[in-house]
């Protein structure tokens, strides 16, 4: 297997960087993925079937992936769900196989591309004005984004379990999702704990707010609703101990479930 791939430096302050089977899972799992649209072969019981994979994905299977790892094949099932809990990849699994998509690929692993000047017209030194106009746009759009890594590793958990509800979902942007974040911190004066907590409350709720908050937006948009609705327990009745109960936050044991 030849090539390259990007990996950033922000890598070492993520959390897949804190378990070393987790990065080392990831890394395989970049590398496992393919760069362009390929049909492969995959078994199917007795028989076998070809099968589209895009850029970005692969086929998985816990036996392959154990031997070339060199771990038990639960260790890396379990790895490759923690890597699906915090938005990394998605699986679509089925009887005989499962297709894993490394999430954002196109965004940060998509090939350069060559300086039309160079190759079709080397001595026609006129700038592209409209191109280098929209170069422009792109680079201060971007550099509006800003946001640190409490606030990405939030952002990853959201999608991750957003994902697990609609697998069919398109990915988000998750620079966009992280900044959205930051306002939350800055402008509206929240906390991450907080905000991991409510989303934990809004995700679990599936009647109504899983479906009305699946983006760090919906969380800000409706956070007075969901705090008031969710987090806040209704008081005691009347005789049971003469007082009401105060408001308490989310069970640690549901805390646990999105920090471990």
């Amino acid at each position: 297997m030849g090539g390259w791939l990007r990996l950033y430096r922000r890598t070492i302050r993520s959390e897949v960087f804190e378990d070393p089977y987790l990065l080392k899972v990831w890394v395989w799992a970049l590398c496992r993925a393919n760069y362009k649209r390929v049909w492969v072969s995959a078994r199917t019981g007795r028989g076998k079937t070809r099968i589209e994979v895009q850029p970005g994905q692969f086929i998985f299977g816990r036996k392959t992936a154990s031997a070339e790892l060199r771990m038990p094949d639960g260790t890396v099932y379990g790895r490759m769900k923690k890597l699906q809990q915090i938005g990394c990849i998605s699986m679509q699994p089925n009887t005989h196989f499962t297709i894993v998509t490394i999430c954002n690929w196109n965004r940060y692993q998509r090939p350069q591309r060559k300086s039309p000047q160079a190759t079709a017209h080397p001595s026609n030194t006129q700038p592209n004005t409209g191109e280098e106009e929209s170069k422009r746009t792109n680079t201060l759009s971007r550099a509006k984004l800003r946001f640190d890594d409490g606030d990405m590793d939030l952002a990853k958990l959201i999608w991750g379990k957003v994902h697990e509800l609609h697998p069919s979902r398109k990915a988000p942007n998750l620079d966009q999702w992280a900044n959205e974040v930051r306002l939350l911190r800055e402008r509206d004066g929240r906390t991450l704990e907080d905000a991991r907590e409510l989303f934990s409350l809004a995700n679990a709720d599936s009647s109504f707010w899983a479906a009305n908050v699946m983006s760090p937006a919906a969380l800000r948009k409706h956070w007075d609703q969901l705090d008031l609705k969710l987090r806040r327990r209704p008081a005691a009745r009347p005789g049971s101990n003469g007082a009401s109960r105060s408001p308490t936050r989310i069970h640690q044991r549901n805390i646990n479930d999105y920090c471990s």
